[in-house]
């Protein structure tokens, strides 16, 4: 049988801080030291589940966050991958002008 994990990335730096929206690109964005740990702790819990007989294939997006979750999860399920693939199109929405904007600026901006 198949099976499919779906793993969000760690914990970023505009998850903690959500202004660095307004100041860098989304996808350049990396992770914070909780957000390792956190990446780190899904390696820890993947290995439990990933079987060494099936061949197993890591997709992951674009983003710096994104590729920094899958390669620290990596350290710990690596010897169990077949293949490690980036592809364009899993990456996050892009919201134009609305992007990075508080609910209270898109309420005022919207009325």
């Amino acid at each position: 049988m198949k099976k499919i994990y779906l793993i969000r990335h760690g914990e970023s730096m505009a998850n903690a801080n959500p202004l660095m929206y307004k100041k860098h690109d989304g996808n350049t964005i990396g992770l914070t030291q909780k957000g390792f740990q956190q990446a780190q702790n899904v390696g820890i819990e993947l290995r439990k589940y990933i079987n060494a007989d099936e061949k197993t294939i890591v997709w992951h997006g674009p983003s710096l966050r994104i590729i920094q979750t899958a390669y620290r999860a990596l350290d710990y399920i690596g010897e169990h991958v077949d293949s490690i693939r980036r592809h364009m199109e899993l990456r996050e929405m892009d919201l134009g002008l609305f992007h990075g904007a508080t609910k209270e600026e898109l309420e005022t901006n919207l009325k």
